[in-house]
C-alpha cells in the first residue's frame, strides 16, 4: 500500500516510507559499506600505501556507503492527528521521527490529490519526466504541505482518503481530470448514495444524435458497445517503426566497399527498430480492441476483446465511489488515453471509453449514473 494507518489512544498516525525498489537500492549500498568495514576491521583488506590517509580510506568509503544505504532504507515521514489537543503534527526522519512541526487541526481546510508530470534535469542539458500523484494538506491561506507523491493513482487516493478521515477534512480528488469533492462524513459513500442524497435518481439520458455508441436495453440494464479507435491510426504508427528498422539496411547496401560487417548492421536494425516496432504494435493492438460494457444496478462489467486477446473486469456498483469524465482532446488519441470515463473504488481505478467524442463520454457516464440508481 505504501503507507500504514495506526490508531492511538488520542488520535491517528499515518506513516509513509521509501518504496520497495528504493529500499533494495539502499540495501545494496548498506551491505557494500558494511562489507568494506568488516573486511578492514578483520584484516582481510590491506591498504595499498603506508600513509594515514590510505589506512582511513576504507573506513571513510565504507561509512559513507553504509550511511547512505541506511538513510535510504530507513527514511520515514508521516503525520499524527491528536483529537484531544486538536493538533496535526507532520514529521520526518530515519527509522524514528527526527524533525516535526505542529499545526492547529482547525486550520486544515482540505486534502488534495491530483495528477502531475514532474521533470528533472539530468545535468547534461537533458531532462526526464515521470507522472506522480501528490497528496497535499491545504491549510488556511495558501499554505500547503505535501505528504507524499506516489507513482500509483490508487495508492495516492487511498492515502488521501486516510488523511482526510484522520483530519476530518474534505477530500478533493482531481486524478481523473474532473475534481470530485467528498465531505468528511461522506468519504465512504458509494456513487449511488451520493446521487440519491443530492436529490431524485438521475433520469435516463438522451443519446447524442451523432453517437458512435451502440446501446441495447436489457431487462435489468444495458449492453453498450464502444467502437475501436480504428486500425488506420495504428498502421500509421507501424510504418515509421518499420522505417527505423530498414534504414540501416538501405545505408548498408549503398556503402559499397566501405560496408561494415553485416552482423553489425543487423544489430543496428534491432537496436533502433525493435523498440519502435514493439511500441507501434502495442498501439496497433489498442486500435483494434472492441469494448463491451454490461451495465446493471448491481455490476459494471467491462469486456475488452481483440482477435488474439480478451479481458473482463467487473466492478460492484456498491463499491464505486466516484465517476468522472475526462474530456481532454488530443490529436494523438491512438497514442494516449486523451478522454475517458473513470470509475473509482477503494481498490481500483478503471478507465474506459478512450477515443470517444466528448458528448458520448458524458452520455455514457450519465447512463451509468441513471442505472446504478434504478
Amino acid at each position: 500500500m505504501g503507507f500504514s494507518v495506526r490508531k492511538t489512544f488520542d488520535g491517528v498516525e499515518i506513516r509513509t516510507g521509501s518504496p520497495i525498489p528504493l529500499k533494495l537500492f539502499g540495501l545494496v549500498f548498506f551491505a557494500a559499506g558494511m562489507g568494506i568495514l568488516y573486511a578492514k576491521a578483520t584484516g582481510r583488506m590491506s591498504s595499498s600505501g603506508g600513509s594515514a590517509g590510505d589506512a582511513l580510506a576504507p573506513y571513510i568509503v565504507g561509512g559513507v556507503f553504509g550511511l547512505f544505504g541506511f538513510v535510504t532504507m530507513g527514511w520515514r515521514s508521516g503525520l499524527r492527528v491528536n483529537h484531544r489537543r486538536r493538533t496535526l503534527t507532520t514529521w520526518w526522519g530515519v527509522v524514528v521521527p527526527l524533525f516535526s512541526k505542529d499545526r492547529d487541526l482547525e486550520a486544515v481546510r482540505a486534502v488534495h490529490v491530483c495528477k502531475e508530470v514532474r521533470r528533472t534535469s539530468n545535468g547534461k542539458g537533458g531532462s526526464s519526466s515521470k507522472t506522480v500523484y501528490p497528496v497535499r494538506l491545504v491549510f488556511d491561506g495558501s499554505d500547503r504541505h505535501e505528504i507524499k507523491a506516489p507513482g500509483s493513482p490508487i495508492v495516492a487516493r487511498q492515502l488521501a482518503e486516510a488523511v482526510a478521515h484522520a483530519a476530518d477534512a474534505p477530500m478533493h480528488n482531481a486524478i481523473g481530470g474532473e475534481s470530485v469533492i467528498r465531505q468528511p462524513d461522506q468519504l465512504d459513500w458509494s456513487l449511488r448514495e451520493h446521487l440519491l442524497h443530492a436529490g431524485d435518481a438521475p433520469p435516463e439520458p438522451t443519446a447524442p444524435s451523432d453517437t458512435t455508441l451502440r446501446v441495447e436495453p436489457e431487462r435489468d440494464g444495458y449492453a453498450i458497445d464502444v467502437p475501436p479507435l480504428g486500425v488506420k491510426s495504428g498502421i500509421v504508427l507501424v510504418l515509421p517503426a518499420m522505417g527505423m528498422a530498414v534504414i540501416p539496411l538501405v545505408i548498408f547496401f549503398n556503402m559499397g566497399d566501405a560496408r561494415p560487417p553485416l552482423g553489425f548492421v543487423l544489430f543496428a536494425c534491432a537496436l533502433f527498430g525493435v523498440p519502435f516496432l514493439g511500441a507501434a504494435l502495442w498501439m496497433l493492438h489498442r486500435t483494434v480492441v472492441r469494448t463491451r460494457i454490461r451495465l446493471t444496478p448491481d455490476e459494471l462489467t467491462i469486456t475488452r476483446r481483440a482477435p488474439w486477446w480478451k479481458s473482463t473486469r467487473t466492478l460492484k456498483c456498491d463499491d464505486v465511489e466516484e465517476l468522472t469524465v475526462s474530456t481532454a482532446e488530443h490529436p494523438l488519441a491512438a497514442l494516449i488515453a486523451a478522454g475517458s470515463v473513470t470509475a473509482v473504488t477503494d481498490a481500483r481505478i478503471e478507465q474506459f471509453g478512450q477515443g470517444l467524442a466528448t458528448d458520448d463520454l458524458r452520455y455514457l457516464a450519465d447512463l451509468i449514473r441513471h442505472t446504478v440508481c434504478r
